[in-house]
């Protein structure tokens, strides 16, 4: 039975049993979602159903995968960059500045201006 049923009706609340259903209703919606979000598992979901994933990452291995992740692709778009796959490999473009990302040998390489300011190539990364 409905919280607001019970309340209005069973125990004679009324209109305010209604409104105290409601809000009990999305304080525990809340708190259901703050779980999950601090659970982590939809990071790893969404990740999955990315098409940079599917492309490219899917091969790599799990610590490889975290460092692209961690060092690339999430400062990178966290300051609005546009994310294109492309053939040769992972293109991030913020106004007139790039990040090209090129996988090869279970690793990734960088390329471009998005790097650090005044670094424009950086080091391949592995394992």
């Amino acid at each position: 039975m409905p919280l607001a049923q019970l309340l209005a009706l069973r125990l004679g609340f009324g209109v305010t049993g209604v409104w105290w259903a409601l809000c009990t209703g999305t304080v525990i919606q809340a708190a259901w979602v703050w779980t999950r979000w601090r659970g982590g598992r939809w990071l790893e979901v969404a990740l999955r159903q990315s098409r940079v994933y599917r492309v490219r990452l899917q091969r790599l291995s799990g610590a490889v995968q975290t460092r692209f992740l961690d060092e690339v692709r999430t400062p990178v778009m966290s300051r609005g960059a546009v994310e294109r796959v492309t053939s040769e490999g992972v293109r991030y473009t913020l106004g007139d500045d790039d990040l090209k990302v090129r996988f090869a040998g279970g690793s990734f390489e960088l390329s471009g201006s998005l790097l650090q300011p005044g670094t424009h190539t950086a080091p391949a990364h592995t394992q």
